[in-house]
């Protein structure tokens, strides 16, 4: 019985983990605090970040805290078949989930800089030395908006802006839905835009 119930809970574990990104964007389509901390079990995202090309640390952080934390809970779960779990490995358990979480979230809030490499032959992530010294000396404040749910844009095209967004503080990039704000758009042109389309908005002009 045990182990039908231990089936049944890895299922829904694994289940859930491929279905968070879906479930977050139902909650919010531009993030907050909670999908934060539901990404914390998004076991889908982390690994795909791994197969787009780059050396990205915060997924090899991800699984390995992950497994770490698994692995922990077996050997809970072994040591409860021997004795009666006590209030204080309750208390350890609750730690090691939150410590998980912790660093996590502390991982994707770093600039994409220090923890993804490109290993892409052309160099599909990287920004070149020019572009590094020209974005690092802006001094106008400029918006990048970007028109497709986040959690549906073009791999290559996120991440090379999330390069950007990092590079300065005078960069911001927004995330617009357009199913959910179709007529976006028509703030800074009259013609049709695709999916994906960028919008790049400073004080002085648009474009």
């Amino acid at each position: 019985e045990s182990q039908v119930i231990a089936a049944v809970l890895t299922f829904l574990v694994l289940f859930l983990g491929y279905m968070m990104d879906s479930i977050c964007s139902i909650i919010s389509s531009t993030g907050n605090l909670l999908t934060k901390l539901l990404r914390c079990f998004d076991l889908y995202t982390p690994f795909s970040n791994l197969l787009n090309g780059t050396l990205d640390v915060s997924s090899i952080v991800y699984y390995a805290s992950v497994t770490a934390l698994v692995l922990f809970l077996t050997v809970q779960s072994i040591q409860k078949r021997r004795w009666s779990m006590s209030s204080k490995s309750t208390g350890m358990i609750a730690v090691a989930v939150a410590l998980v979480v912790v660093v996590n979230i502390i991982m994707g809030e770093m600039p994409s800089g220090w923890t993804a490499i490109d290993m892409t032959s052309q160099k599909l992530y990287s920004l070149t030395d020019q572009t590094i010294d020209y974005v690092k000396n802006m001094q106008d404040d400029v918006t990048i908006y970007v028109l497709v749910n986040q959690d549906n844009q073009d791999t290559t095209l996120g991440q090379t802006l999330q390069r950007y967004d990092d590079l300065s503080e005078h960069i911001t990039v927004e995330y617009v839905d357009p199913t959910v704000n179709p007529m976006f758009y028509t703030q800074y042109t009259t013609g049709n835009i695709s999916t994906n389309s960028l919008i790049v908005v400073s004080d002085k002009r648009s474009k």
